[in-house]
């Protein structure tokens, strides 16, 4: 999925916050998702460039595993 373009002239142009919610899209359309590592708790990082989701391991056995 290709970035939105920041508004750059006409009205729209002023408002910064528009330019703001362009970056916080673009940032989770660019969205990683990866199991939590031992210890580490599951939440949601976000930054300008970067956006993470980190969820909890699973700790559930595989269907017809016996066990």
């Amino acid at each position: 999925m290709g970035n939105i373009d920041k508004v750059t002239q006409g009205s729209l142009a002023k408002n910064k916050k528009l330019n703001e919610v362009i970056g916080a899209i673009n940032s989770i359309a660019k969205m990683s998702v990866r199991q939590a590592a031992a210890g580490e708790s599951p939440r949601f990082v976000f930054a300008e460039n970067k956006c993470e989701l980190i969820v909890p391991a699973c700790n559930c056995q595989t269907p017809g595993s016996g066990g």
